[in-house]
């Protein structure tokens, strides 16, 4: 995913969604808890296309796509808020009609944990330095 969003080496990213934001590479235990919420996004979404096939007939599909694209994005803003509290700075805009349109996408979801892949044991960046984050 490319973009505004800056896939450091170290694993952490930046992006502006309203405000600078910035994500610190991710610990073992970091990486373990978004992990957990991308596998109930997971379940979620599947659930949501199941019942959304089940109304296909007695809705407008065009209303019911709608509904179910918000539903999607809901679940998706849910995965980012979390991990953002988890390892973020700045601040995110508190309605997420206000975020840039990827940043509520099942797409920048897998797009971390696919960069988190990649780097799954860089180092971290704190205040006294670079440090090994899978110690």
């Amino acid at each position: 995913m490319d973009g505004p969003i800056d896939w450091r080496p170290d694993g952490s990213l930046a992006f502006t969604a309203g405000a600078e934001i910035e994500w610190a590479a991710p610990t073992v235990g970091n990486k373990r808890l978004a992990s957990n919420l991308a596998a109930e996004l997971a379940t979620d979404w599947n659930e949501l296309i199941a019942a959304h096939k089940a109304d296909e007939d007695k809705e407008d599909p065009g209303s019911a796509l709608v509904a179910l694209q918000g539903d999607f994005d809901d679940l998706a803003a849910g995965w980012v808020r979390a991990t953002h509290l988890d390892i973020g700075s700045g601040q995110l805009p508190s309605k997420v009609e206000d975020w840039p349109y990827w940043l509520v996408s099942l797409e920048f979801v897998k797009a971390v944990a696919e960069h988190w892949g990649t780097h799954p044991f860089g180092l971290r960046t704190t205040d006294k330095g670079q440090t090994e984050n899978a110690l």
